[in-house]
């Protein structure tokens, strides 16, 4: 699971370079038959210790965090990434900067 691959790549800089990696190479992993060797490849660029990553990812050390992400998400009525909300307004999918800046200002008012 990519959520896994992500959030066992320990260092903070490393997991936003790995979380670039993984959207960025969305459409590749996602039709892979074996998309983990993709995403060792993506951590294994980070400069990861991939022993320490690999034992993170085999043994699914953050599937309950993972899972109450998805569940909490799924009753705020989020379906689709990016999901973003400003106050009580969720913005759905790849939102222009002046409409979110727009909301954002609203909500400031």
């Amino acid at each position: 699971m990519a959520a896994e691959a992500v959030r066992c790549v320990e260092d903070a800089a490393k997991q936003d370079q790995m979380r670039a990696l993984v959207f960025g190479g969305q459409r590749r992993w996602s039709l892979s038959k074996a998309p983990q060797n993709i995403w060792a490849t993506y951590a294994a660029a980070t400069g990861t210790a991939m022993k320490k990553w690999r034992s993170c990812t085999y043994s699914r050390t953050h599937k309950k965090a993972i899972e109450a992400d998805r569940t909490l998400g799924f009753n705020m009525g989020v379906n689709a990434t990016p999901t973003i909300f400003v106050g009580n307004r969720k913005l759905v999918g790849a939102v222009p900067y002046r409409d979110l800046a727009a909301a954002v200002r609203t909500q400031l008012k």
